[in-house]
């Protein structure tokens, strides 16, 4: 655990050396390309951890050298938490240069973004849109309903209206990262890039880390610039 813990706090270096994140990368999508699988099959499998589980093994050593140049003496942080809040840091510092590299990578990525649509589709339905658009009408202050209801919309594919739902919800709060997500996601769907990078790019500039689906917008918008490359 020890060992496991310290491995990851080694990550926090990648801030500091741009070449150790991309042979992090290189590692990564060398064994996204060793893999055998189907895309299918490698979005079932635990594929993804696992390749950067060895990356991280495979690399300690440089790791460990950058640890002890760079090690913060003042954080009353455990190293176990340091490592488990940079080792995510990792995971999502490291997407943009996969999905712009590593083509197996970017259409494992790509396969996530169509599977998540589908998801929203399941249990979606008129029925309990409707139902959610009763409760709004007996509880008009109860703004979040607006998101739900647009989520609903986003399953039952009425883009128009989950858009106009989270539009709404969006000028009575200030708690938007979660809405700016989904308002990139619809506008991603609809094939509109600019207005969909321009709400994918809100979650970042509102420099905070609350919302469900913070780090799913780093990699759609990441496969959204490769996409307009191509």
């Amino acid at each position: 655990m020890k060992k496991t813990a310290l491995i990851f706090f080694f990550i926090s270096s990648l801030s500091y050396a741009q070449s150790l994140q991309e042979k992090v990368e290189n590692q990564v999508c060398k064994c996204f390309n060793d893999n055998d699988l189907s895309l299918e099959d490698a979005f079932k499998s635990d594929v993804l951890p696992q390749c950067f589980a060895k990356a991280i093994g495979k690399l300690e050593d440089d790791f460990i050298a950058e640890y002890t140049q760079h090690i913060d003496t003042t954080s009353t942080k455990t190293d176990y938490q340091k490592g488990q809040e940079y080792g995510k840091k990792l995971f999502t510092d490291m997407q943009h240069g996969l999905i712009k590299t590593c083509d197996s990578y970017y259409q494992l990525m790509s396969l996530l973004k169509k599977e998540m649509y589908v998801n929203f589709g399941k249990g979606a339905s008129l029925k309990k849109r409707d139902s959610i658009t009763r409760l709004m009408n007996e509880n008009p202050t109860q703004t979040k309903l607006l998101i739900m209801r647009g989520m609903y919309n986003l399953g039952i594919n009425d883009l128009e209206k989950a858009q106009e739902d989270i539009e709404n919800f969006i000028d009575t709060s200030d708690d938007n990262n979660n809405a700016y997500f989904l308002l990139g996601f619809i506008y991603d769907i609809k094939e509109d890039s600019k207005n969909a990078l321009i709400y994918y790019n809100k979650i970042e500039e509102s420099g905070t880390n609350i919302g469900a689906f913070n780090d799913i917008a780093l990699i759609f918008k990441a496969i959204l610039k490769r996409k307009l490359t191509e």
